[in-house]
């Protein structure tokens, strides 16, 4: 536990932990809990109050906290695949206090983490492919809880999960969505494929009832050029809609003839779905022309960086954010990373390159052709790294050395030339060059010169790579 507060509903809430905001107050233990400010905690273990607020301190942590284990802390198994899943968190609510639970979905199915005598193990609940699922929301409903999650893959259903020792049943008169929150006991989601800029809402107390009616549920169509509908997130009290070019503040409590929709920001630039991230008093996203954070009335750009590194072609699955410890983190695919800063992607093998660095030159060569590849990955690393930064190389042949000199891409013969010595630059008179391929081809410089093969090349030659030059200077 790293700190706590009592809530007069669970006696016992050494397991029940909330954001305390402001610090100030620090750790009071002569008053009863229940009668202290809320910038107080009575109670405090392994934590830092230094920024204002409580957090845990850096290296200590809860791995996973089985009800049935009570104190003792256990490590969380191995997933129960390597496909594309997602983990859920789901809450169980004892006669004392919550109880979080473990589960997780992907291709093959839904599994819960449950107690085998001392350990954990992974358990299927059924075998339905969720691994498409992008939204899940913990709710209480008829004096129960349950998990609310979706969509599924083979028939996009929302899925309600209420019996957790039972396979979750779908959802079939609920709205296909992508992002979903509770707010004032009501399921809201956006995300309907059919209609980009509709806002669905629950009947009040059951996720489940998206009944068109005033004593139901229902749904708000926003007007305006905002795009479609990405991301729906609870906070300050309001509902806020993130779409493609904008922000939309719903005010919505107990009727619906009460819910109120307003515009609050508008934007040129795209808005990442999958950038959009509560982080405690704040919301941050990004935008294809940056970061920007949201307190719910305005927004501040807060970085610029973002734009030089997301593409126009930037998938909507091409970016994640989290927010852990006080900071913001967003995530980019490198491979769209690399085609926006005009990157190359270079997959190298550990194991080929450590067997290649232990053989001889011609074992070397064999080896490459036999796995069809022309040039070990680091050699293939070196000449991207040299492509991405405009840069060539010419050689120098004599009897001390054969040596190579990096240049960029454009350098005529004279800079060259004052790569090696000024006065070599100073006092150029021209360049005898010949292609390395040629002078391979050749054998030697002299048979390369007899079959007429060496140019001779004044100031305005441009370098090209591969060069092997001899110049002649006079100072």
């Amino acid at each position: 536990m790293a700190w706590y507060r009592s809530l007069p509903e669970y006696e016992q809430a050494d397991e029940y932990s909330f954001y305390i905001s402001d610090f100030k107050g620090g750790i009071n233990m002569s008053e009863d809990d229940q009668n202290m400010s809320l910038s107080e905690s009575p109670l405090a273990y392994n934590v830092s109050g230094k920024d204002g607020s409580l957090k845990r301190c850096e290296g200590y942590g809860r791995a996973y906290k089985h009800e049935d284990m009570l104190n003792r802390e256990i490590l969380i198994p191995e997933l129960p695949s390597s496909g594309t899943g997602r983990l859920l968190i789901y809450r169980v609510n004892t006669e004392t206090q919550p109880r979080e639970h473990l589960a997780y979905v992907d291709n093959l199915g839904l599994y819960k983490c449950v107690l085998n005598g001392s350990e954990l193990k992974w358990q299927m609940v059924n075998t339905t492919d969720f691994s498409a699922v992008e939204y899940y929301v913990n709710y209480r409903k008829d004096s129960g809880d349950c998990l609310v999650f979706g969509p599924g893959v083979e028939d996009n259903n929302m899925y309600l999960w209420s019996k957790f020792t039972q396979p979750p049943s779908p959802v079939e008169t609920a709205p296909q969505l992508s992002s979903a929150v509770v707010h004032y006991e009501r399921m809201f989601g956006v995300g309907d494929p059919e209609h980009v800029n509709r806002i669905w809402f629950s009947a009040q107390f059951d996720p489940t009832d998206f009944t068109v009616s005033l004593d139901a549920g229902g749904y708000i169509d926003v007007m305006g050029d905002k795009g479609r509908a990405l991301k729906v997130i609870s906070f300050s009290d309001s509902i806020f809609v993130f779409w493609q070019y904008g922000i939309t503040r719903v005010k919505a409590y107990n009727y619906q003839s009460e819910f109120t929709v307003s515009d609050i920001y508008s934007c040129d630039s795209e808005i990442l779905k999958d950038s959009v991230c509560l982080c405690s008093d704040q919301i941050i996203f990004a935008a294809k022309d940056g970061v920007y954070a949201f307190d719910g009335y305005s927004v501040q750009r807060i970085s610029d960086k973002i734009s030089g590194i997301i593409n126009e072609g930037l998938k909507a699955s091409g970016e994640c954010s989290a927010y852990f410890r006080g900071k913001y983190y967003l995530s980019v695919q490198s491979s769209y990373l690399a085609e926006a800063e005009g990157s190359r992607v270079v997959p190298i093998c550990g194991k080929i390159e450590e067997e290649l660095s232990q053989m001889e030159p011609e074992d070397r060569q064999m080896f490459l052709e036999e796995l069809g590849l022309h040039q070990s990955g680091l050699d293939r690393l070196v000449t991207a790294g040299y492509d991405l930064l405009g840069l060539i190389s010419f050689l120098t042949a004599g009897k001390p050395e054969v040596r190579a000199w990096t240049i960029t891409k454009g350098t005529k013969a004279p800079q060259a030339a004052g790569k090696i010595h000024s006065d070599f630059e100073r006092g150029f008179i021209r360049a005898e060059v010949v292609p390395y391929e040629t002078l391979i081809a050749c054998g030697s410089l002299q048979a390369a010169k007899e079959k007429g093969l060496i140019r001779s090349e004044g100031k305005e030659y441009v370098m090209q790579d591969g060069d092997v030059v001899l110049f002649r200077f006079n100072v």
